[in-house]
């Protein structure tokens, strides 16, 4: 068998960069090309440049991460195990549930997870009834608090307090609200202005209610790419939070908002960015 010279491997190297390039390139065209599927504008809630538990992300990192929601009705609300996602709703992705069922004790060791096209939402009904159960939740600590005065309580009704400010002003307000196995059919129930048609991963999950386990949905992870930003885009970012409101009613606000489409491949791409203004 003829060994490659060192000249030789470089050269083959090379060629394949170069035809990995053009077809990241070619993949951007295509995406680009026809007619945005979807066009909306989130703001730094939904994409952040910042992290919850950083103070401060480094503003060299040229890719942004779109931060998505699901409404599960109890406190643990990161399970990501949205109310909708159901036994019934599960059989019209391809579940076979009855089997399922049968061996739910076992269902972690077994492979569930199916790709599906999911709908999202954004600063719609399914946010306002989270957040409703979010300030309802913590009044009724508040009420508890104040029929037992027990003073470990005090720790924890501040802990949620700050929770709830944080659902209020920093949370993203993009949720997750559908699922189906076709692109169309969600694309005909949702509306482009206010929702964005892309893909998730859904695997099966038992859960415990009512003294029993149920099958449930688990969006284990929305397929939207981390969005690359130029030099130009990242200059603006930087120089909007720079050049923020330093009041401190405002500290905790969104700086900007960032429109973005979504081409035939379902992939985002920034069309604009823009300061938020609160005077």
């Amino acid at each position: 068998m003829k060994t490659l010279t060192s000249k030789q491997l470089f050269g083959l190297a090379f060629g394949i960069m170069i035809v990995s390039n053009i077809l990241v390139f070619w993949g951007v065209y295509q995406n680009r090309s026809s007619k945005p599927t979807s066009v909306i504008s989130l703001t730094e809630r939904e994409m952040p440049m910042r992290s919850y538990y950083r103070h401060h992300r480094d503003l060299r990192d040229r890719h942004l991460k779109v931060r998505t929601m699901v409404h599960t009705g109890v406190r643990y609300k990161y399970y990501k195990t949205p109310l909708w996602l159901d036994e019934a709703k599960l059989q019209t992705l391809g579940y076979d549930t009855q089997k399922a069922k049968a061996n739910i004790n076992d269902i972690h060791r077994r492979e569930t997870t199916k790709v599906c096209y999911v709908a999202l939402e954004f600063d719609g009904n399914t946010y306002q009834e989270y957040l409703a159960s979010e300030i309802e939740r913590y009044e009724q600590k508040v009420t508890e608090y104040n029929a037992t005065k027990h003073k470990s309580f005090t720790s924890y009704i501040k802990y949620d307090k700050r929770e709830l400010k944080r659902t209020k002003e920093q949370e993203s307000r993009l949720f997750v609200i559908d699922a189906s196995q076709d692109y169309q059919t969600l694309r005909q129930k949702y509306p482009k202005e206010q929702y964005i048609i892309t893909q998730a991963k859904i695997q099966l999950r038992k859960h415990y209610q009512n003294k029993n386990y149920h099958l449930r949905g688990y969006i284990m992870d929305v397929m939207i790419p981390n969005i690359h930003l130029s030099k130009s885009n990242l200059k603006k970012l930087k120089d909007i939070l720079k050049n923020a409101t330093k009041e401190k009613k405002y500290s905790l606000h969104p700086k900007y908002t960032i429109t973005l489409a979504f081409g035939s491949r379902l992939e985002p791409y920034i069309v604009d960015i823009k300061a938020i203004k609160y005077k």
